[in-house]
């Protein structure tokens, strides 16, 4: 899922964006001695020593133990040092001792989030959009909507989000996520333009409207986005991955097998060998390309992709056995609608005769 693969980003972006308060938010004063130990927690914080933040929050927090701003710095570094259960207990006491405190609820959210507790994610959202409707927080409660699969109530905090901050980046890019799924490919278009508009190194943005050029087979424009993603982030995966599918499909084979060269050594995965597979069945290095559908089933026993090809691939080689498991494979492992049933339904009738 998208959202698990990127979590930790927004995590630290939302950190970034939603600095620690100032003591002077809160109703308590704190001794000279909870006040030295917190202000120096928010200078190691800020330079980015999060254990060392942590330990003077908690110091803070045992010389003041109501000290509300302590715990809720000391959450947002134990987030940072991924000690996520902690995290939940000190944004917790936050809200224990302030009930208003909308960050805390914001931020415990995104934790639960992280530990895979949408339902109990979205109440905190749900309070810290009835507290401030911010974009910020209209933007995470269409994550947790998209953890739970509610893409219509998602699609509507994301609009509501941009509605509130225009240029906010993030929303434009999940609302563009979810149109491309849908197949609403020219809504998924313009908010992925708009999100580049707004910052034209967007990762996601270049590559969700790469994956969405490849997907809608204008393979030039994809090539161009790809180019550019990887001049940043010239180890991403999926970009390589993107920008090999393009060069084939082009008919462009020496890039293509460059990039997925790459890839399999540095990154390997099931589906950088289907491809690479597919050009060497294609080219007649039908050796080749066993050994890649090999490693890419041992990577996903039940790639219904992988199974397809290879039981193809056995078909040519005349190996009707393993043809016949492969393909059955496949039908076990392949959706109901996928276009190809009846033709493996077929082949299969012609190996049993």
């Amino acid at each position: 899922m998208r959202f698990y693969m990127v979590a930790i980003f927004l995590i630290l972006l939302t950190m970034a964006m939603t600095p620690i308060k100032s003591f002077s938010t809160s109703t308590l004063v704190p001794t000279p001695d909870a006040l030295s130990a917190y202000q120096l927690g928010l200078m190691l914080y800020d330079e980015e020593r999060y254990y060392a933040a942590e330990q003077h929050f908690t110091l803070a927090i045992r010389q003041q133990p109501e000290f509300t701003e302590a715990y809720y710095g000391r959450g947002l570094s134990r987030v940072a040092l991924k000690n996520y259960p902690d995290a939940v207990q000190d944004f917790t006491q936050v809200i224990r001792l302030n009930p208003s405190y909308v960050d805390a609820y914001h931020q415990r959210g995104w934790v639960l989030l992280m530990l895979e507790n949408a339902e109990t994610a979205l109440t905190d959202f749900n309070r810290a959009v009835e507290l401030q409707p911010r974009a910020a927080y209209l933007n995470s409660r269409g994550e947790a909507y998209v953890a739970l699969g509610d893409t219509d109530a998602a699609l509507e905090d994301f609009s509501l989000a941009i509605e509130r901050d225009s240029e906010w980046l993030a929303a434009y890019l999940n609302r563009a996520d979810i149109y491309a799924v849908s197949g609403e490919v020219d809504a998924a278009l313009a908010d992925y333009n708009i999100a580049l508009q707004l910052n034209p190194t967007s990762h996601d943005g270049l590559l969700g409207r790469a994956r969405l050029k490849v997907q809608t087979a204008d393979y030039e424009a994809a090539l161009v986005d790809c180019n550019r993603l990887l001049e940043i982030y010239p180890e991403d995966a999926e970009g390589l991955l993107l920008r090999a599918e393009a060069w084939v499909e082009l008919g462009n084979l020496n890039p293509a097998l460059d990039d997925l060269n790459h890839l399999i050594e540095h990154l390997p995965s099931a589906q950088a060998y289907l491809l690479r597979a597919r050009i060497f069945q294609e080219s007649g290095a039908l050796n080749r390309a066993l050994s890649d559908y090999n490693a890419a089933l041992e990577y996903d026993p039940q790639n219904p992709e992988g199974l397809y090809r290879r039981g193809l691939l056995y078909i040519q080689l005349e190996e009707t056995d393993s043809a016949r498991k492969d393909l059955e494979s496949f039908l076990e492992s392949a959706s109901e609608d996928d276009s190809r049933r009846s033709q493996v339904e077929t082949l299969l009738g012609g190996l049993s005769n």
